[in-house]
């Protein structure tokens, strides 16, 4: 073996030895670390937002389609149906693709379908739009933790993760 192999060697094995984890919970709290709990945090809301956006406009639709109020039952839970097997699917696909991409394809697949139940124009309709938009919400919500908990450091982890997380019921209030 030459040389220049031994060296690459001995790069490789002292790499190894590196220990992310310490060097995160040693460091004090980046600005980057904060931009990705703030980031995560405006996720949050916009699930929040979504969980009760649709409470506010289900009085103006029953009555635009001449429903019963408890036509919007099957509605609500299909949302939260998507919810569910969202974070099913995109939880274990984040292990694989990584959270940051998994979480951007959510929110664009929630961005875009959220847009389209503006333009729902039947019970089915908006029943379809409601399960994909929650898939998309669902597969954010368990990436956007285990993202704002990856990046902070151990003695800030769960301060830092419900602050995040405080944006769910901020974007329900607003």
């Amino acid at each position: 073996m030459s040389a220049g192999g031994r060296g690459v060697g001995m790069i490789m094995a002292h790499a190894a030895e590196v220990d992310v984890g310490k060097i995160i919970n040693e460091a004090p709290l980046s600005r980057y670390q904060l931009i990705v709990t703030i980031l995560c945090g405006i996720i949050a809301m916009l699930d929040g937002f979504d969980a009760q956006s649709i409470a506010f406009v289900a009085p103006v639709i029953t009555h635009e389609w001449a429903l019963p109020a408890s036509a919007f039952g099957p509605i609500f839970g299909a949302g939260m149906l998507g919810l569910m097997l969202g974070a099913m699917a995109f939880g274990t696909a984040a292990d694989k693709l990584g959270r940051r991409r998994t979480i951007i394809w959510s929110m664009l697949i929630f961005a875009v379908l959220n847009f389209a139940t503006a333009y729902a124009n039947s019970f089915q309709s908006l029943l379809i739009l409601r399960f994909l938009t929650g898939l998309g919400l669902g597969g954010a919500t368990p990436n956007i933790v285990a993202l704002t908990a990856e990046y902070a450091p151990e003695r800030h982890r769960a301060t830092l993760v419900n602050i995040m997380f405080c944006g769910f019921p901020l974007g329900s209030t607003l």
